[in-house]
């Protein structure tokens, strides 16, 4: 997991895989989950995931790197 900004950035799995298919955002003080999406096909590797004010990197196992986009807040 990576702490950037008040919240925690993370990768994880569910009941249904064996390696990271999951990455998502919790707020870092009341531990509250932000946002979250699965990644297909979940072979997310689980380093850290890096953040920058705009965007959140995740490396897949084959090479992929997944690049999410902050949303602008209304």
């Amino acid at each position: 997991f990576t702490i950037f900004k008040d919240n925690i950035y993370f990768t994880a799995t569910d009941d249904s895989q064996i390696v990271a298919n999951t990455v998502g955002v919790l707020d870092y003080n009341t531990l509250t989950l932000l946002w979250h999406d699965k990644v297909s096909p979940g072979n997310l590797m689980l380093d850290p995931p890096q953040v920058s004010d705009t965007h959140l990197y995740v490396l897949g196992a084959e090479g992929t790197l997944h690049i999410f986009e902050r949303e602008s807040e209304a």
